[in-house]
Protein backbone atom coordinates (compact mmCIF):
# COMPACT_ATOMS: atom_id res chain seq x y z
CA UNK A 1 0.00 0.00 0.00
CA UNK A 2 3.06 2.36 0.84
CA UNK A 3 4.47 1.31 -2.19
CA UNK A 4 1.58 1.96 -4.16
CA UNK A 5 0.99 5.53 -2.63
CA UNK A 6 4.68 6.84 -3.36
CA UNK A 7 3.97 5.77 -7.48
CA UNK A 8 0.39 7.71 -7.54
CA UNK A 9 1.76 10.71 -5.55
CA UNK A 10 5.16 10.77 -7.77
CA UNK A 11 3.13 10.66 -11.25
CA UNK A 12 0.97 13.55 -9.58
CA UNK A 13 4.48 15.40 -8.79
CA UNK A 14 6.46 14.20 -11.83
CA UNK A 15 2.80 16.48 -14.19
CA UNK A 16 3.13 18.67 -11.51
CA UNK A 17 6.59 19.63 -12.37
CA UNK A 18 6.26 19.45 -16.33
CA UNK A 19 3.29 21.98 -15.53
CA UNK A 20 5.15 24.53 -13.79
CA UNK A 21 8.49 24.32 -16.27
CA UNK A 22 5.67 25.29 -18.97
CA UNK A 23 4.08 27.83 -17.22
CA UNK A 24 7.08 29.37 -15.33
CA UNK A 25 8.61 29.27 -19.82
CA UNK A 26 5.78 31.12 -21.12
CA UNK A 27 5.83 34.06 -18.40
CA UNK A 28 9.24 34.49 -19.48
CA UNK A 29 10.62 33.79 -15.88
CA UNK A 30 14.63 33.27 -15.98
CA UNK A 31 17.19 32.57 -13.48
CA UNK A 32 17.15 34.57 -10.30
CA UNK A 33 19.89 35.72 -7.59
CA UNK A 34 17.97 33.58 -5.02
CA UNK A 35 19.35 31.71 -2.52
CA UNK A 36 16.91 28.84 -1.46
CA UNK A 37 17.75 27.14 1.94
CA UNK A 38 15.55 24.29 3.84
CA UNK A 39 15.92 21.13 5.24
CA UNK A 40 13.61 18.79 4.59
CA UNK A 41 10.68 20.76 4.51
CA UNK A 42 8.89 20.62 7.38
CA UNK A 43 11.52 22.00 9.98
CA UNK A 44 14.27 25.05 10.96
CA UNK A 45 16.75 23.73 13.14
CA UNK A 46 19.63 22.02 11.65
CA UNK A 47 22.52 23.13 9.68
CA UNK A 48 19.66 24.34 6.90
CA UNK A 49 18.34 26.50 9.57
CA UNK A 50 21.87 27.46 11.27
CA UNK A 51 22.72 28.49 7.75
CA UNK A 52 20.22 30.37 6.65
CA UNK A 53 20.95 31.97 10.35
CA UNK A 54 23.98 33.04 10.04
CA UNK A 55 23.20 34.33 5.94
CA UNK A 56 20.72 36.56 7.51
CA UNK A 57 22.82 38.41 9.92
CA UNK A 58 26.58 38.02 8.01
CA UNK A 59 25.46 38.64 4.18
CA UNK A 60 22.16 41.10 3.71
CA UNK A 61 22.93 41.79 0.49
CA UNK A 62 22.26 38.23 -0.88
CA UNK A 63 18.80 37.45 -1.49
CA UNK A 64 17.43 34.26 0.85
CA UNK A 65 14.52 31.78 0.85
CA UNK A 66 13.45 29.01 3.03
CA UNK A 67 11.33 26.43 2.34
CA UNK A 68 9.22 25.52 5.41
CA UNK A 69 5.54 24.32 5.63
CA UNK A 70 2.79 26.07 6.79
CA UNK A 71 2.41 23.21 9.61
CA UNK A 72 5.47 23.27 10.94
CA UNK A 73 6.14 24.01 14.61
CA UNK A 74 9.83 25.97 13.58
CA UNK A 75 7.95 28.44 10.76
CA UNK A 76 7.82 31.29 13.13
CA UNK A 77 11.84 30.85 13.32
CA UNK A 78 12.04 32.17 10.16
CA UNK A 79 11.26 35.64 8.57
CA UNK A 80 8.05 35.69 7.22
CA UNK A 81 9.16 37.30 3.87
CA UNK A 82 12.13 34.79 3.28
CA UNK A 83 9.23 31.86 3.79
CA UNK A 84 8.13 30.21 0.84
CA UNK A 85 5.15 27.43 1.38
CA UNK A 86 6.82 23.90 0.92
CA UNK A 87 5.25 22.50 -2.40
CA UNK A 88 3.37 25.75 -3.28
CA UNK A 89 3.93 27.58 -6.52
CA UNK A 90 6.39 29.56 -5.18
CA UNK A 91 8.44 26.88 -3.89
CA UNK A 92 8.32 25.33 -7.69
CA UNK A 93 9.71 28.58 -9.06
CA UNK A 94 12.66 28.69 -6.60
CA UNK A 95 13.57 25.49 -6.96
CA UNK A 96 13.47 25.79 -10.58
CA UNK A 97 15.23 29.03 -10.88
CA UNK A 98 17.65 29.97 -7.84
CA UNK A 99 21.02 30.53 -8.20
CA UNK A 100 21.58 28.42 -5.47
CA UNK A 101 19.86 25.48 -3.94
CA UNK A 102 20.79 24.41 -0.68
CA UNK A 103 19.82 21.84 2.16
CA UNK A 104 20.52 19.57 4.83
CA UNK A 105 19.02 16.60 2.86
CA UNK A 106 20.42 16.02 -0.68
CA UNK A 107 16.85 16.89 -2.31
CA UNK A 108 15.51 18.75 0.88
CA UNK A 109 15.57 21.69 -1.41
CA UNK A 110 12.82 19.89 -3.84
CA UNK A 111 8.77 19.53 -2.92
CA UNK A 112 9.51 15.83 -3.28
CA UNK A 113 12.71 14.82 -2.03
CA UNK A 114 12.52 11.48 -2.85
CA UNK A 115 11.45 11.52 -6.36
CA UNK A 116 13.61 14.11 -7.22
CA UNK A 117 16.63 12.20 -5.72
CA UNK A 118 15.74 9.66 -8.67
CA UNK A 119 15.35 12.16 -11.34
CA UNK A 120 18.34 13.82 -10.92
CA UNK A 121 20.14 10.52 -10.53
CA UNK A 122 18.98 9.77 -14.13
CA UNK A 123 19.28 12.95 -15.80
CA UNK A 124 15.99 14.20 -15.96
CA UNK A 125 16.20 17.20 -13.88
CA UNK A 126 18.31 19.74 -14.95
CA UNK A 127 18.36 22.06 -12.45
CA UNK A 128 19.62 25.43 -12.95
CA UNK A 129 21.08 26.11 -9.74
CA UNK A 130 24.29 25.10 -8.03
CA UNK A 131 23.27 22.06 -5.50
CA UNK A 132 24.90 22.46 -2.00
CA UNK A 133 24.22 19.71 0.80
CA UNK A 134 24.61 20.44 4.31
CA UNK A 135 24.59 17.28 5.31
CA UNK A 136 22.28 15.97 8.25
CA UNK A 137 24.75 14.02 10.04
CA UNK A 138 28.53 13.19 9.54
CA UNK A 139 29.00 10.65 7.30
CA UNK A 140 30.73 7.50 8.64
CA UNK A 141 29.08 4.60 6.74
CA UNK A 142 28.84 3.48 3.24
CA UNK A 143 25.46 4.38 1.82
CA UNK A 144 25.22 3.97 -2.42
CA UNK A 145 22.55 6.10 -2.62
CA UNK A 146 24.93 9.10 -1.55
CA UNK A 147 27.87 8.43 -4.51
CA UNK A 148 28.61 11.49 -6.64
CA UNK A 149 27.18 9.77 -9.88
CA UNK A 150 24.09 9.60 -8.00
CA UNK A 151 23.86 12.59 -6.20
CA UNK A 152 25.49 15.28 -8.93
CA UNK A 153 26.12 17.93 -6.19
CA UNK A 154 28.39 20.98 -6.38
CA UNK A 155 29.27 21.32 -3.00
CA UNK A 156 29.54 18.62 -0.29
CA UNK A 157 29.86 20.23 3.41
CA UNK A 158 32.19 18.03 5.67
CA UNK A 159 32.23 18.07 9.14
CA UNK A 160 35.27 15.74 9.83
CA UNK A 161 38.70 15.03 8.80
CA UNK A 162 38.23 11.37 8.09
CA UNK A 163 35.05 12.07 6.91
CA UNK A 164 36.10 14.08 4.27
CA UNK A 165 38.91 11.97 3.18
CA UNK A 166 36.35 8.88 2.76
CA UNK A 167 34.35 11.09 0.75
CA UNK A 168 37.24 11.40 -1.71
CA UNK A 169 38.54 8.32 -1.60
CA UNK A 170 35.86 5.74 -1.13
CA UNK A 171 33.00 7.67 -2.76
CA UNK A 172 35.05 9.06 -5.56
CA UNK A 173 34.26 13.27 -4.79
CA UNK A 174 36.68 15.30 -5.98
CA UNK A 175 38.10 17.78 -3.93
CA UNK A 176 36.62 20.53 -5.06
CA UNK A 177 33.46 18.52 -4.37
CA UNK A 178 33.70 17.28 -0.89
CA UNK A 179 35.54 20.65 1.45
CA UNK A 180 36.08 20.31 5.05
CA UNK A 181 34.36 23.29 6.31
CA UNK A 182 32.67 21.89 9.48
CA UNK A 183 28.60 21.93 10.10
CA UNK A 184 26.54 25.18 10.80
CA UNK A 185 24.95 23.78 13.85
CA UNK A 186 28.45 23.01 15.36
CA UNK A 187 28.70 27.22 15.41
CA UNK A 188 25.58 27.39 18.10
CA UNK A 189 27.14 24.29 20.11
CA UNK A 190 27.89 25.22 23.96
CA UNK A 191 27.96 23.42 27.25
CA UNK A 192 24.59 23.68 28.92
CA UNK A 193 24.62 20.86 31.17
CA UNK A 194 21.56 20.08 33.42
CA UNK A 195 20.54 16.78 35.42
CA UNK A 196 20.08 14.84 32.28
CA UNK A 197 20.74 11.58 30.54
CA UNK A 198 19.48 12.10 27.10
CA UNK A 199 18.59 8.85 25.06
CA UNK A 200 18.73 9.18 20.76
CA UNK A 201 18.59 5.69 19.23
CA UNK A 202 18.42 6.13 15.38
CA UNK A 203 15.96 4.94 13.11
CA UNK A 204 15.81 1.37 11.50
CA UNK A 205 14.71 0.67 7.65
CA UNK A 206 13.14 -2.45 9.29
CA UNK A 207 10.65 -0.65 11.44
CA UNK A 208 10.36 2.54 9.27
CA UNK A 209 6.24 1.08 7.94
CA UNK A 210 5.51 -0.73 11.11
CA UNK A 211 2.44 0.36 12.97
CA UNK A 212 3.56 0.12 16.54
CA UNK A 213 6.74 -0.67 17.81
CA UNK A 214 5.39 -2.57 20.50
CA UNK A 215 6.72 -6.31 20.76
CA UNK A 216 9.81 -5.48 18.79
CA UNK A 217 13.61 -6.30 20.12
CA UNK A 218 14.05 -2.08 19.43
CA UNK A 219 11.23 -1.60 22.29
CA UNK A 220 11.89 -4.08 24.43
CA UNK A 221 15.54 -3.09 25.00
CA UNK A 222 14.43 0.99 25.34
CA UNK A 223 11.52 -0.19 27.77
CA UNK A 224 14.28 -1.76 29.68
CA UNK A 225 16.28 1.39 30.85
CA UNK A 226 13.14 3.36 30.64
CA UNK A 227 11.76 1.50 33.84
CA UNK A 228 14.78 -0.51 35.44
CA UNK A 229 14.02 0.07 39.15
CA UNK A 230 17.82 0.58 39.95
CA UNK A 231 17.95 3.34 37.17
CA UNK A 232 14.96 5.11 38.26
CA UNK A 233 15.81 4.72 42.22
CA UNK A 234 19.56 6.03 41.68
CA UNK A 235 18.28 9.38 39.46
CA UNK A 236 15.52 10.12 42.62
CA UNK A 237 18.40 9.73 44.66
CA UNK A 238 20.66 12.36 42.16
CA UNK A 239 17.88 14.47 41.15
CA UNK A 240 18.86 13.25 37.41
CA UNK A 241 16.56 12.66 34.81
CA UNK A 242 16.31 10.81 30.91
CA UNK A 243 14.86 12.20 28.16
CA UNK A 244 13.91 9.69 25.34
CA UNK A 245 14.23 10.88 22.00
CA UNK A 246 13.78 8.62 19.01
CA UNK A 247 15.05 9.95 15.69
CA UNK A 248 11.94 11.86 13.64
CA UNK A 249 11.69 8.35 11.50
CA UNK A 250 10.37 6.90 14.29
CA UNK A 251 8.74 9.98 16.25
CA UNK A 252 4.99 8.94 15.36
CA UNK A 253 5.90 5.73 17.84
CA UNK A 254 6.76 7.90 20.44
CA UNK A 255 3.16 7.34 22.65
CA UNK A 256 4.09 3.36 22.30
CA UNK A 257 6.94 4.26 25.21
CA UNK A 258 5.72 4.80 28.53
CA UNK A 259 7.83 4.83 32.22
CA UNK A 260 6.40 4.35 35.88
CA UNK A 261 9.26 6.95 36.69
CA UNK A 262 8.25 10.99 36.70
CA UNK A 263 12.37 11.09 36.35
CA UNK A 264 11.81 10.01 32.16
CA UNK A 265 10.25 11.86 30.10
CA UNK A 266 9.00 11.06 26.42
CA UNK A 267 10.35 13.99 24.05
CA UNK A 268 8.42 14.47 21.06
CA UNK A 269 9.80 16.31 17.80
CA UNK A 270 6.96 19.26 17.87
CA UNK A 271 7.95 20.30 21.35
CA UNK A 272 11.62 19.11 21.87
CA UNK A 273 14.53 20.75 20.01
CA UNK A 274 17.49 17.98 19.49
CA UNK A 275 20.13 20.94 19.69
CA UNK A 276 18.54 22.37 22.74
CA UNK A 277 19.17 18.64 24.38
CA UNK A 278 22.22 18.34 23.51
CA UNK A 279 23.84 21.42 24.83
CA UNK A 280 21.25 20.61 27.98
CA UNK A 281 22.37 17.14 28.55
CA UNK A 282 25.47 15.48 30.72
CA UNK A 283 25.09 11.87 29.02
CA UNK A 284 24.33 10.52 25.97
CA UNK A 285 23.09 6.97 25.18
CA UNK A 286 22.65 6.36 21.47
CA UNK A 287 23.40 3.78 19.35
CA UNK A 288 24.92 4.71 15.40
CA UNK A 289 22.87 7.81 15.40
CA UNK A 290 25.56 10.92 14.13
CA UNK A 291 24.56 13.24 17.00
CA UNK A 292 27.07 11.46 19.15
CA UNK A 293 29.53 13.93 16.96
CA UNK A 294 27.56 16.90 18.66
CA UNK A 295 28.41 16.02 21.91
CA UNK A 296 31.97 15.07 21.10
CA UNK A 297 32.14 18.44 19.87
CA UNK A 298 31.39 20.32 23.26
CA UNK A 299 33.54 17.29 24.36
CA UNK A 300 30.92 15.41 26.69
CA UNK A 301 30.42 11.83 27.56
CA UNK A 302 28.81 8.97 25.33
CA UNK A 303 27.46 5.38 25.52
CA UNK A 304 26.86 3.30 22.32
CA UNK A 305 24.09 0.94 23.06
CA UNK A 306 24.14 -1.46 19.63
CA UNK A 307 22.20 -4.34 20.54
CA UNK A 308 20.95 -5.29 17.06
CA UNK A 309 24.94 -4.34 15.48
CA UNK A 310 24.95 -7.22 12.84
CA UNK A 311 20.95 -6.65 11.78
CA UNK A 312 21.62 -3.44 11.54
CA UNK A 313 24.78 -3.62 9.45
CA UNK A 314 22.84 -6.22 7.19
CA UNK A 315 19.94 -4.48 6.28
CA UNK A 316 20.75 -0.68 6.64
CA UNK A 317 24.29 0.60 6.38
CA UNK A 318 27.32 -1.60 5.68
CA UNK A 319 30.74 -0.39 7.90
CA UNK A 320 32.53 2.62 6.75
CA UNK A 321 36.27 4.02 7.91
CA UNK A 322 34.57 4.65 11.52
CA UNK A 323 34.88 1.82 14.53
CA UNK A 324 32.95 2.70 17.29
CA UNK A 325 34.99 0.61 19.55
CA UNK A 326 38.31 2.32 18.21
CA UNK A 327 37.19 5.52 17.34
CA UNK A 328 34.17 6.17 19.48
CA UNK A 329 33.48 8.49 22.02
CA UNK A 330 32.55 6.25 24.90
CA UNK A 331 32.32 2.18 25.26
CA UNK A 332 30.31 -0.17 23.40
CA UNK A 333 27.47 -2.13 24.58
CA UNK A 334 25.92 -4.79 23.30
CA UNK A 335 23.36 -6.30 26.09
CA UNK A 336 21.15 -4.32 28.55
CA UNK A 337 22.74 -5.64 31.65
CA UNK A 338 26.22 -4.71 30.83
CA UNK A 339 24.73 -0.63 29.76
CA UNK A 340 23.17 -0.39 33.19
CA UNK A 341 25.79 -0.87 35.12
CA UNK A 342 27.56 1.44 33.42
CA UNK A 343 24.34 3.73 33.76
CA UNK A 344 24.48 3.38 37.47
CA UNK A 345 28.47 3.42 38.05
CA UNK A 346 27.89 7.17 36.17
CA UNK A 347 24.73 8.20 38.26
CA UNK A 348 27.06 7.39 41.21
CA UNK A 349 30.04 9.26 39.77
CA UNK A 350 32.27 6.23 39.35
CA UNK A 351 32.49 6.08 35.36
CA UNK A 352 35.70 7.58 34.03
CA UNK A 353 35.54 8.77 30.01
CA UNK A 354 39.58 10.20 30.35
CA UNK A 355 40.41 7.50 27.85
CA UNK A 356 38.10 8.55 25.19
CA UNK A 357 38.42 12.38 25.42
CA UNK A 358 41.33 13.07 23.29
CA UNK A 359 39.84 11.07 20.20
CA UNK A 360 38.06 14.12 19.32
CA UNK A 361 41.41 16.32 18.50
CA UNK A 362 42.19 13.85 15.55
CA UNK A 363 38.57 13.92 14.48
CA UNK A 364 37.68 17.59 13.96
CA UNK A 365 39.91 20.23 12.14
CA UNK A 366 37.53 22.83 13.51
CA UNK A 367 36.39 23.58 17.17
CA UNK A 368 35.27 27.10 16.36
CA UNK A 369 32.66 29.50 15.46
CA UNK A 370 33.17 29.76 12.11
CA UNK A 371 31.92 26.78 9.97
CA UNK A 372 28.92 28.78 8.15
CA UNK A 373 31.40 31.57 7.35
CA UNK A 374 33.94 28.91 5.64
CA UNK A 375 30.77 27.19 3.97
CA UNK A 376 29.54 30.57 2.58
CA UNK A 377 33.48 30.98 0.75
CA UNK A 378 32.88 27.22 -0.59
CA UNK A 379 29.78 28.44 -2.17
CA UNK A 380 30.84 32.06 -3.87
CA UNK A 381 33.78 29.37 -5.16
CA UNK A 382 31.21 27.62 -6.69
CA UNK A 383 29.10 30.34 -8.67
Amino acid sequence: MNKLKFIFKSLIDILTLAFYKIFFKIKGKKKTDTWLISERGIDARDNGYWFYKYMKDNHPEIEIKYVISKKSADRKKIASCDIVDYRSKEHYYYFLYSKVLISAQIMGFSPNEQLYYRLNKMGLLKLCGKTVFLQHGITKDFMEYMLPTRTKLDLFICGAIPECKYMIEKYGYSDKVARLTGFSRFDQLENLDENIILIMPTWRKWLKYNDTLVGTKFYEQYMKILNDKDILSLLELKNMKIIFYPHIVLQKFIKDFKSTSEKVIMADFKNYDVQDLLKRSKLLITDYSSVTFDFAYMQKNVLYFQFDVEKYRQEQYADGYYSYENDGFGPVYKDFESLKKKILEYLEGKEDFSEYQSRNKSFFKYIDKSNSERIYEEIKKIL
